[in-house]
């Protein structure tokens, strides 16, 4: 990480260099020749870096000398930043004085811009008066000195100047050999691999190129799965000597892949090194024959390197396919994936298998059972990482006594160092295939606790407080974040992760080994301490530090001594009360964090944290007033304060003019501080869950604010017409708040993107809402009977809308204004929700939702309170992309609509149908449905397909009580051709208090996790072993019953 840190140090100095040669600015004659040296030192070092932390790994020296030089790049961090603050100081200090206001901010990008010159001896006396004017020359001094003491000794080791090529660890070619003879927990995602090449492509016929990328994190298990599909007796058959395994890994080289290939297809290897000439050979070598070509590991996500080949592969045979694994899902796309593999952890009990039959092979029954308990836990140590399995078992294979398993049990991953040498390898190789900046960001995840949701944007705002993502100046820090974030979760260094409504990652997960890896890169560095009572001191040097403290435990004085901390986070459930020297001491913190630790009580000598950057006091429900010296942090870009017993703001916070992002949420707040608008460079206002009643009319004033959040404030009536000011808001949440109505300047803010409205009094909506032509997202929008209100036409112009709520369906009108609404031709159109009026007539109701045909792009569609007797509109088979499917509280609907003919389904909800007695083949859409005596003159023919509801994963069916028969097509067998439902994985029934039987292809489904509640019927005939429904559901691993009759 060294070379990341020498980035970001040198992005400063070039920075300082650039502002000192634009202003009167100079702290001590001859600094500027220093900050020159420092420069040169830091380039000459920079050069070695990528050799240096390649042999770090293995030679002490050279770990020794990149940590020394960590120190010093941290340093000079410190009192760079010490110097661009006390500039912005002195600056506010003077405006203040003159009551001038403050237009622009640093901004938190560490650069020094004067609006007002300031005489050269009034700049050099404000200096002296802070204390800091020698001391900073000094300290410059000093660390010039060690820097090129550093950079002399570089020279005894040797290393290599970096050149432009990536580099990455040694590791060896892999081959199509198969080195495990069975693939733990991995047999149905290896059938269905199998299963895809051998049938025929259903592309078109003119591209008969069929790419079926493998994708997951390191160790999961890519390669492994390959070999074993492509040594299948199945595969061989089927393409026989026409299969071809290549390693690419990187760089990719064209060359080198396209004579392998041709080594492999004639036998020999091509004397040729011109690329054209080969691909020439190449294309003669594999024209018009069927081929499965395995490229493992690929890295290259460039279209340019992959194109000749690609267009050259496309000259076999229908049916060839291209297998290729990789763990970035962007070279995936690159590659124009038709299947995605995900490959997912093991089970705990397939972890287990796979460990224990390396772990305990040679080893008699009596020392099995003597082991197996604690091998079971060292085991679960692994969290389904095949690569963990097998290096631990390994490592166990010649281990016979419990002590030697125990100490395996009671070590980290990384303290082991058989273990991370292999274990770790893989992941080195992503690393070094990041940038600078990305090396840093993932670093700093060291600090999270293990296995816990991470919140993306406060992941963003903790990289930023540590000046990661200023390098970049033409983009703003948050945009460089959520590239860099997007970046390491397409490497697969994330998981697990949550979205937003349209799409987009809101929160994720690392896999445990990931974050043992993340410690060990930043060993001494980074620390995690947990003290109790064996251990109460925190006694070695680290700059990002987690506590761990037990409850009513103080902080303790040792972490006093740690003065160049740049991250402090405490974990403790309530933690006695804070020191009132712990701000004292931690001058250099970048992050605080003291959320969820039962905070009564804030010391005033926070103020003196004067490179604190952002600061987490959430979930602190007694802290009830800030400190007025606050308003000191003069660097602080985010304030979280979520869930506090907060009465008041501080006035002072009006000060934090550098604050671009500030979370509130505390029902005793009623009222803003009056200078709110002074904070110019806010982008993030969250005031959702307060006890607001008014927004002061300043709040126009925020001219950069991006996002505002004002939902659950039950006492806020309006907002004032100044909103209308916010020219770059593009989120606005007023949900369940107690507005009226909207002013109408509302139709200012052109460049909205999401408006959320749902509120029980707000019945109508400015009509130049209609003009927004840049919205993407409006819910729960109520369809006002005001023609000078904002009505379902309006709709027509809002293009590039992604995801609508409307409400309020149902009315006569609304048939020809549904039709004016052209839902039908809005591409970008993902997400709708419909909800009718509940007192809404029957055949009004079918005409308005016949009308709101959308576009077949759609993805997710709700319909809700509707009282037809049949929900099937003209429109819905041609929802071919539709993937999520809510049908809610339809009372009068009799006859479940062919939903099984929707080709890319995989969420059905049907809930509260209260008239629903049965499903039967017209749901599969397997016969013929009339309109169900409703009068229209549609009717849907569906044709036996190969598979009905091909892709639905997860089906609900809740508050069906009259459900008494569910059944499937007569004469279908097990060994049908027709498949049934083949990728459902999801089955919950509740309350359907009629049902007795499922239908005879639940046999067939690969079902995971099976729920029936409240259905007692069902639950009794479910029962384990003796039910006679048991059969059909006795391969699913989980099953839930709400009466604990069967397990």
């Amino acid at each position: 990480m060294a070379d990341a840190l020498v980035s970001v140090v040198l992005g400063q100095l070039c920075s300082i260099i650039h502002e000192q040669a634009n202003q009167e600015v100079k702290l001590v004659l001859g600094v500027e020749d220093e900050i020159e040296n420092l420069r040169r030192n830091l380039e000459a070092i920079q050069a070695v870096l990528k050799d240096a932390e390649k042999r770090k790994m293995k030679e002490d020296g050279v770990r020794i000398w990149l940590d020394e030089l960590k120190d010093v790049s941290y340093d000079m961090d410190d009192v760079l930043d010490k110097w661009v603050t006390a500039i912005f100081s002195i600056k506010l200090h003077k405006e203040e004085i003159s009551g001038a206001v403050l237009e622009n901010g640093s901004s938190g990008k560490r650069k020094v811009r004067f609006s007002v010159h300031l005489p050269r001896f009034q700049f050099s006396k404000l200096i002296s008066q802070l204390g800091l004017r020698r001391e900073i020359a000094r300290t410059i001094g000093n660390l010039n000195v060690r820097l090129n003491n550093i950079r002399v000794r570089k020279e005894t080791f040797n290393f290599s100047i970096a050149s432009s090529s990536v580099d990455e660890p040694n590791r060896p070619n892999s081959t199509s050999m198969v080195d495990v003879p069975k693939v733990y927990g991995q047999d149905e995602l290896k059938e269905a691999l199998v299963s895809r090449l051998l049938s025929e492509s259903s592309l078109d016929k003119s591209d008969h190129l069929e790419i079926i990328p493998i994708v997951g994190m390191g160790g999961i298990g890519k390669t492994t799965l390959a070999k074993q599909v492509f040594n299948d007796d199945k595969v061989k058959a089927h393409f026989g000597d026409e299969r071809i395994w290549v390693c690419v890994s990187h760089p990719f080289d064209e060359v080198k892949i396209a004579n392998s290939i041709i080594e492999q297809v004639d036998g020999k290897v091509p004397s040729i090194f011109g690329l054209e000439t080969l691909m020439q050979v190449f294309l003669g070598s594999i024209r018009d024959k069927k081929y499965l070509l395995v490229l493992d590991d690929v890295w290259t996500d460039d279209y340019l390197t992959w194109g000749p080949l690609e267009q050259t592969f496309k000259h076999c045979a229908a049916g060839s396919k291209i297998v290729m694994t990789t763990r970035n899902e962007e070279v995936a796309k690159m590659m124009g994936e038709s299947h995605l593999i995900c490959m997912e952890e093991l089970s705990e009990e397939d972890c287990w298998l796979l460990f224990s039959e390396i772990a305990f092979f040679g080893k008699n029954q009596e020392e099995r059972e003597d082991l197996k308990r604690i091998g079971k836990e060292i085991a679960s140590k692994c969290k389904g990482l095949p690569l963990a399995a097998k290096t631990l078992g390994s490592l166990l294979r010649v281990k016979r006594t419990k002590e030697e398993w125990l100490s395996v049990l009671e070590s980290e991953m990384w303290e082991i160092e058989k273990v991370k040498d292999k274990l770790f390898s893989p992941f080195l190789v992503s690393y070094y295939d990041l940038s600078p900046l990305e090396k840093c960001c993932f670093s700093y995840c060291a600090v999270l606790p293990k296995d816990v949701q991470i919140d993306k944007d406060d992941l963003i705002q903790q990289w930023m407080a540590q000046g990661y993502l200023n390098l970049m100046k033409n983009e703003e820090d948050e945009v460089v974040g959520r590239k860099c974030f997007e970046s390491l979760a397409m490497r697969s260094f994330f998981q697990d992760f949550s979205y937003d409504s349209e799409g987009r990652i809101t929160a994720c997960k690392m896999h445990d080994i990931v974050h043992d890896f993340a410690q060990f890169l930043t060993l001494n560095e980074y620390a995690i301490v947990a003290l109790d009572g064996a251990r109460k001191r925190v006694d070695f040097n680290a700059r990002h530090l987690v506590l761990l403290l037990p409850a009513e435990a103080h902080i303790p004085v040792s972490v006093l001594k740690k003065k160049s901390l740049h991250t402090f986070i405490v974990l403790g459930q309530k933690i006695a009360a804070l020191s009132s020297d712990l701000f004292s001491y931690l001058m250099c913190l970048r992050t605080l964090n003291l959320s969820n630790c039962s905070i009564k009580e804030l010391p005033e000598n926070i103020g003196k944290l004067l490179h604190l950057r952002y600061l987490n006091l959430s979930h602190n429900g007694d802290l009830k007033e800030l400190p007025s010296t606050i308003g000191n942090l003069c660097n602080l870009q985010t304030l979280r304060l979520v869930k506090c017993g907060l009465q008041k703001l501080p006035e002072k916070v009006a000060k934090l003019r550098n604050l671009r992002h500030l979370y509130v949420s505390s029902f005793g707040l009623s009222s803003l501080p009056k200078g709110i608008g002074r904070l110019r460079n806010l982008k993030t206002l969250n005031l959702s869950s307060c006890g607001i009643r008014e927004i002061p009319e300043n709040i126009g004033e925020l001219i950069h604010l991006r996002y505002l959040d004002l939902s659950d404030n039950l006492e806020l009536r309006d907002l004032p017409s100044t909103v209308g000011d916010l020219c770059n808001l593009q989120t606005l949440q007023l949900y369940n708040c107690g507005l009226e109505n909207l002013p109408k300047e509302v139709a200012k803010l052109m460049n909205l993107r999401h408006l959320y409205v749902f509120s029980i009094s707000l019945q109508s909506l400015p009509k130049g809402i209609g003009r927004l032509s840049n919205l993407q997202t409006l819910k729960d929008m109520y369809i006002s009977h005001n023609r000078e209100m904002f009505q379902l036409l309006d709709l027509r112009n809002l293009d590039h809308l992604r995801d609508i709520s409307l409400n309020g369906l149902g009315l006569e009108e609304h048939m020809d204004e549904a039709i004016q609404a052209q839902l039908n031709n809005k591409l970008n159109l993902l997400a709708l929700t419909l909800i009718f009026m509940s007192d809404g007539d029957q055949e009004i109701q079918k005409n308005v939702l016949e009308a709101l045909q959308p576009h077949p792009n759609l993805k997710h569609l709700v319909i809700f309170n509707y009282f037809g007797k049949i929900i099937f509109p003209s429109w819905m088979p041609s929802l071919i992309n539709l993937k999520k499917l809510v049908l809610d509280f339809c009372p009068s609907c009799e006859i479940a609509p062919p939903l099984g003919k929707l080709p890319s389904l995989e969420s059905l909800d049907i809930l509260l149908w209260e008239r629903l007695k049965k499903l039967g083949p017209e749901f599969l859409g397997r016969e013929i449905v009339d309109n169900g005596g409703e009068g229209t003159s549609h009717g849907v023919e569906l044709r036996l397909s190969v598979a009905l509801f091909p892709k639905l994963k997860r089906l609900v069916l809740k508050r069906t009580t009259l459900l008494s028969e569910w059944v499937g097509i007569a004469g279908w067998k097990v060994d049908s051709p027709m498949r049934i439902m083949p990728c459902l994985e999801f089955l919950l029934l509740s309350n359907c208090w009629s049902l007795e039987k499922l239908p005879d292809f639940f046999e067939t489904t690969p079902l995971k996790h099976l729920i029936i509640e409240h259905s007692p019927k069902l639950e009794e005939s479910c029962q384990k072993e003796i039910g006679q429904e048991w059969a059909k559901i006795r391969h699913v691993p989980c099953i839930q019953f709400t009466n604990d009759i069967g397990t």
